[in-house]
């Protein structure tokens, strides 16, 4: 539901903006082993260890020049925000609006993202890697979309979104801030 409203954001945007955000968006579920890897890592490097990218998000801008594409990411992150963490009420009406009034989005669609919409949403754990790359070269636009304790829908469940361009991407994939790359070290 919420991949789904995360296109809407882009397809609003693009229109509203009149601009032509090209995404490929997809997301995926960590495995226990991935978890308990990742968990047992962190345990010994801190005392309490969290996981927030048990679920995630991730959208790849595609054919633009790098810092269009970088100025997409945080338009799209300001638009995530405004919308679902309910920052910026005056996005979310307009959002809202546009989802009622647009033949363009099917109907299934629109009571999904209405669902969405009621989900009290906040931001958190910010990590910008594309102004602070990591020492590897890795760069990303990281957040975590919290589900609030008091939400009757999933309560406390998180949403690792990452936002990168194509070229960061393929950096990530194979080049030298790909995961085998990282697996290697930690």
């Amino acid at each position: 539901y919420i991949t789904i409203t995360l296109m809407h954001i882009v397809r609003w945007l693009n229109t509203s903006q009149q601009i032509d955000i090209d995404i490929d968006l997809h997301g995926r579920r960590k495995s226990l082993e991935s978890d308990l890897t990742k968990l047992l890592r962190k345990s010994t490097q801190t005392r309490s260890a969290k996981i927030r990218d048990r679920m995630g998000l991730r959208a790849i801008l595609l054919n633009k020049p790098e810092q269009q594409a970088i100025s997409y990411i945080y338009l799209i992150y300001d638009a995530i925000t405004g919308i679902l963490a309910a920052k910026d009420r005056k996005m979310r009406k307009q959002f809202f609006d546009w989802i009622e009034k647009n033949e363009a989005v099917n109907p299934i669609n629109r009571i999904v993202i209405k669902e969405v919409l009621n989900i009290p949403f906040d931001i958190d754990e910010e990590k910008n890697y594309i102004q602070t790359p990591k020492p590897n070269g890795y760069r990303s636009f990281h957040f975590t979309l919290n589900i609030q304790q008091y939400s009757q829908v999933n309560p406390g469940s998180q949403v690792e979104i990452q936002l990168r361009t194509e070229n960061m991407d393929n950096a990530a994939n194979s080049g030298s801030a790909s995961h085998e790359e990282y697996k290697k070290y930690h």
